[in-house]
């Protein structure tokens, strides 16, 4: 897997948390653009940890959060990441 930069609506990145909510926050702005600064293959190929630069409600300062996603998971979203230069 070739890491790539993404950028995301809330709704797909609830989506990828939805199995790993240790890191999830409650505070992400619904209607925010999230970017993948960092991802990569892990556990026999079978997962993928990411980092993402997140937009939270009422603030201009997006925060990091890290998420474990299934590949299957991933796999099934990506098609609705979009590639960032």
């Amino acid at each position: 897997m070739k890491t790539m930069s993404y950028a995301i609506t809330t709704e797909t990145l609830t989506a990828l948390a939805e199995s790993d909510t240790r890191n999830f926050f409650p505070e992400v702005d619904p209607d925010g653009i999230h970017i993948c600064q960092f991802n990569l293959l892990h556990g026999d190929d079978t997962e993928v940890r990411s980092v993402w630069l997140v937009k939270l409600t009422d603030s201009d300062i997006p925060t990091n959060l890290s998420l474990i996603t299934p590949l299957d998971t991933w796999n099934q979203l990506r098609a609705q990441f979009s590639k960032t230069p």
